[in-house]
């Protein structure tokens, strides 16, 4: 009697590691029907049901896509942390006030849905900004790689890695953005200071 795969049944699919690993002639016989690594990948993923913490990471991006920063903050721990280029934060008040920082700047958000996927503990997604940088007017196309880790079905760490420097020259310009990618701590240092004015404005408005 044929065995029946689990992963034909979907209760658990395969990770994209395990399938990687499945033979040594897998990038040989890509090469040979004139797929990419990137394509077969995506065709792994497609047509099986995402699992809840990979669903949780679309309902992010739905939620910053539509401006919705306090629906995106729901889906954190209260403990939880965020990392990028700019921010260092703890605490999903923090993370909170910067989502609704990004969001008031009428970012554009596009993602694939096949870019959310599972490696090994992580949750890992990509997702494109294209917005005005209100400082000085520039636009910037920042293309952003995310990881996640889960606690409970919540957000615990959220981490997004994308090119400081050409994030900074699009933001400044090259002689300024130039400095600001060699030295991060400037960067950290004037989004801090943007994420304070923004709450201290926030409560005021709240007060009146």
């Amino acid at each position: 009697v044929p065995t029946k795969s689990t992963h034909e049944y979907g209760d658990t699919p395969p990770s994209w590691n395990s399938v990687t690993r499945t033979s040594g002639i897998l990038p040989w016989v890509l090469a040979s029907c004139s797929i990419t690594m990137f394509e077969f990948h995506n065709l792994v993923h497609l047509g099986r049901p995402m699992t809840p913490d990979e669903a949780t990471v679309q309902k992010l991006y739905e939620a910053i896509k539509d401006g919705k920063a306090a629906r995106a903050a729901e889906l954190y721990c209260d403990d939880a942390t965020y990392q990028d280029i700019a921010f260092d934060l703890k605490g999903k008040a923090d993370i909170t006030a910067m989502w609704k920082l990004v969001c008031s700047r009428h970012v554009k958000v596009e993602y694939e849905k096949t870019d959310i996927r599972t490696e090994d503990s992580r949750i890992k997604g990509k997702w494109v900004f294209d917005y005005i940088f209100k400082r000085t007017g520039q636009h910037v196309h920042n293309e952003v790689n995310s990881s996640f880790t889960f606690r409970r079905g919540k957000i615990l760490s959220h981490r997004d890695e994308s090119s400081r420097w050409d994030w900074a020259v699009q933001a400044f310009g090259i002689p300024k953005g130039s400095l600001i990618a060699l030295l991060p701590f400037i960067l950290k240092r004037k989004a801090r200071e943007e994420l304070e004015a923004f709450k201290r404005k926030e409560r005021e408005t709240k007060a009146v």
